[in-house]
């Protein structure tokens, strides 16, 4: 699948996309599952963030997060597309050309999260307003993150 600069997931086809991933690039696909938040780090500036609706698998390039029960799925997916957002990613982009643009997982990962309780996140979670405290980065958890134990094919297996 691919991220949309509007936030959505879309099956890849020769419709839809010009450039199909390699062998290995497939091999090494990250599966991804309802309702966790995926990031394009090459075109975040741009858009290409969202939750996710169904199960599949994106480029390894991407990064996907799975959301903790303390984080409502549409809320986090307008927080993270909103301006002030968006114009955060452009403080962390080199340039903005096709290299330069990509956002640093560091970067990304050390962006203060501005969540409020639950309940207000449920009530706005159909419009894009945001505000409230920083519960820290302990509300996403890397979802290509596995056990050493655990081998990296059953993590992108989801297992």
């Amino acid at each position: 699948m691919s991220l949309s600069s509007t936030g959505l997931l879309y099956d890849r086809t020769e419709e839809t996309d010009r450039q199909f991933a390699s062998e290995r690039s497939a091999r090494n696909a990250w599966v991804v599952l309802p309702g966790d938040l995926v990031v394009n780090p090459m075109w975040l500036f741009g858009g290409a963030i969202g939750v996710n609706d169904r199960r599949g698998a994106v480029s390894p390039d991407y990064r996907v997060y799975r959301l903790s029960s303390r984080l409502e799925p549409r809320f986090v997916h307008h927080m993270l597309r909103s301006s002030p957002y968006r114009d955060q990613y452009r403080l962390y982009m080199r340039a903005e050309t096709t290299f330069d643009r990509r956002i640093t997982r560091d970067a990304f990962d050390e962006m203060p999260l501005a969540v409020p309780p639950l309940p207000t996140q449920r009530r706005r979670s159909v419009g894009s307003g945001h505000g409230g405290e920083d519960p820290g980065r302990d509300g996403l958890q890397r979802a290509g993150t596995c056990p050493r134990a655990t081998t990296r094919a059953r993590c992108r297996a989801g297992l």
